[in-house]
């Protein structure tokens, strides 16, 4: 059955699950997003420069976080929830090619490395939601004004299993009936409105990010 829960507890357990950084490693991650944001893996010597740390730092941080994906040169190609290699969620940002974790992610990417254009599959019928977020997260020219997300409560640290044990949870369909058709099959999950959805996503970014994001 599906599940029902306040948006409230839901924003409680991303901030147990997500990253907890001070303001200096805020600098880091925003630096990373918009780095990798520019379409290509992200090294860590532009990371740094646009952060204003050396690249020593970089490194450790990269390391020490979890959930940040690195090539066989030590470059980013996937952070937090962004990544350059092809997945189901397609962004399109200024003119180049980008790709989220989950359905969610957009909704929170959009107010790091601004306005977005997305196209992602209801994955009970296969039709595409497009939808343009501006800067401040908002939608915009969206598809399927009924459309609705699916949710995972997360209930451990974000690792690099986030994606098996929380991003494919959390989904894209055009309406309330797909959606409930799909979360009533996969056990703890829950439907969110995409009002929802974009509250959550500027909760999370500033719990997360501060200001290193202005």
């Amino acid at each position: 059955m599906t599940e029902t829960i306040e948006l409230s507890s839901v924003n409680d357990a991303l901030a147990v699950a997500g990253p907890r950084l001070d303001p200096f490693g805020q600098r880091v991650a925003v630096a990373a997003y918009r780095t990798l944001a520019e379409g290509v893996s992200a090294g860590r010597v532009p990371i740094a420069e646009r952060a204003g740390v050396e690249e020593a730092t970089v490194d450790r941080l990269l390391d020490e976080w979890g959930a940040v994906f690195r090539d066989d040169a030590g470059d980013v190609v996937g952070f937090w929830g962004l990544a350059v290699a092809e997945m189901p969620h397609r962004l399109t940002v200024d003119g180049r090619e980008l790709f989220a974790w989950c359905a969610w992610d957009p909704m929170f990417l959009a107010r790091i490395i601004g306005p977005l254009d997305v196209a992602t599959d209801d994955p009970v019928i296969g039709d595409t939601i497009t939808y343009r977020l501006d800067g401040a997260g908002q939608i915009h020219d969206l598809s399927h004004p009924d459309s609705v997300v699916s949710f995972l409560r997360p209930d451990q640290e974000w690792d690099d299993q986030v994606m098996a044990t929380f991003c494919h949870y959390v989904l894209h369909f055009t309406s309330t009936a797909t959606a409930k058709q799909w979360t009533d099959e996969h056990a703890g999950t829950f439907v969110l409105g995409l009002d929802e959805a974009v509250e959550l996503a500027r909760r999370h970014t500033d719990r997360c990010f501060g200001e290193a994001l202005r």
